[in-house]
C-alpha cells in the first residue's frame, strides 16, 4: 500500500511567487532529489518507465539539474521562465538541447503562468528549437492537449497537459489574451500535467492560507469523469512543495516546485518515481 503524505518544504511565498519578509529555515532534506513510490497501471503487460519530474525552476534549471539524473521521460509542469520573454523561453531550450538531448527518451513540458504568451512566444520558440532541428529525444509541449508515449512493451501511457487557469490578467497579445476556464480532457488519461494545483490535500496553500488551486479542475477529480488516471504532477505554489496519495482513488498528486527561495536561488532537486 501506498502511504506516502509529505510537504516537502516550509518554505513561504506570496501570490506573486515572491517571498515574504518572514524568515524561514530552509534545511538540506528539503533540497534532495525525491524518490517516491506510485499506484501502477491498470495493465498487467505494463513496464514501467522512469519519470524525473520538475517545476517552477524560473530559469535555476542548471542549479536544479535534471540532467544529472536518469529517467526515460522528464516533465516540467510550467514556470521555466521569471518574465516569459523570448530570450528567457530559448534559454531554458537551449538548456534542454545541451544538457538533456538524448539523456531521456521523451521530455515533456506545459506552461505556467509566468510563461505569458504560450502560442506567440513559447510555441514559436518550441518549434525553432524541437521541430526544425535534429534532436535525439522526443519532445512535446503540451497546450490543452495530451500525449501518448509507450514503455518498453511497447504498452500506452496517455498523459494529458493544460493551460493555464487562474485569475491573473494576460497582456493583450491576439491568441495568447483569451484566458480559459473550462477543461476539455480526455477521461481515459494516465497521468495529469497543470501548473496549478487542485484545491485539495494541503498542497495547494499560500503562506495567507488562501488556496491557490483550481475548484473546477477540483470538481473534476473527485467525481468520477476519469477513468485511469493515477498521477497528477502540478506546481505553481512553492510553499507547499510535496506528494499526497490519496487512497480513495488510488492516485497520487505531486508539486514538484523547485524553487525554494528565488532570492538565495535556493532550489529543490527533481521528484523520481518509476510509472
Amino acid at each position: 500500500m501506498i502511504t506516502q503524505d509529505t510537504h516537502d518544504t516550509k518554505v513561504i511565498t506570496n501570490n506573486n511567487d515572491e517571498e515574504a519578509s518572514s524568515p524561514v529555515t530552509i534545511t538540506p532534506e528539503m533540497t534532495t532529489c525525491c524518490e517516491i513510490k506510485v499506484p501502477q497501471r491498470n495493465n498487467p503487460k505494463a513496464k514501467p518507465l522512469r519519470f524525473v519530474v520538475v517545476s517552477d525552476t524560473h530559469l535555476n534549471h542548471e542549479t536544479v539539474e535534471m540532467h544529472q539524473y536518469t529517467g526515460d521521460v522528464l516533465i516540467h509542469c510550467g514556470d521555466f521562465t521569471n518574465k516569459g520573454t523570448k530570450g528567457e523561453v530559448d534559454l531554458f531550450f537551449q538548456y534542454l538541447l545541451d544538457q538533456c538531448d538524448g539523456k531521456f527518451k521523451y521530455i515533456i513540458m506545459i506552461v505556467g503562468n509566468h510563461e505569458w504568451a504560450p502560442d506567440i512566444v513559447v510555441r514559436v520558440r518550441f518549434n525553432k528549437f524541437f521541430k526544425e532541428k535534429k534532436v535525439k529525444s522526443s519532445y512535446h509541449l503540451l497546450l490543452d492537449e495530451h500525449v501518448t508515449i509507450l514503455d518498453d512493451n511497447n504498452q500506452k501511457i496517455k498523459i494529458f497537459g493544460s493551460r493555464f487557469r487562474a485569475s491573473w490578467r494576460f497582456p493583450p497579445l491576439m491568441r495568447d489574451s483569451l484566458r480559459k476556464t473550462s477543461f476539455q480532457i480526455s477521461k481515459d488519461i494516465d497521468m495529469l500535467l497543470t501548473h496549478f494545483p487542485p484545491c485539495k490535500n494541503g498542497l495547494d496553500i499560500a503562506h495567507d492560507d488562501v488556496s491557490r488551486g483550481s475548484p473546477q479542475l477540483t470538481d473534476m477529480l473527485d467525481s468520477n469523469y476519469f477513468e485511469n488516471l493515477k498521477i497528477h504532477c502540478f506546481g505553481h505554489n512553492h510553499c507547499t512543495r510535496g506528494h499526497h496519495y490519496e487512497e480513495k482513488t488510488d492516485r497520487m498528486f505531486v508539486n514538484a516546485a523547485s524553487t525554494l527561495s528565488k532570492k538565495k536561488k535556493i532550489v529543490a532537486k527533481p521528484y523520481i518515481f518509476d510509472f
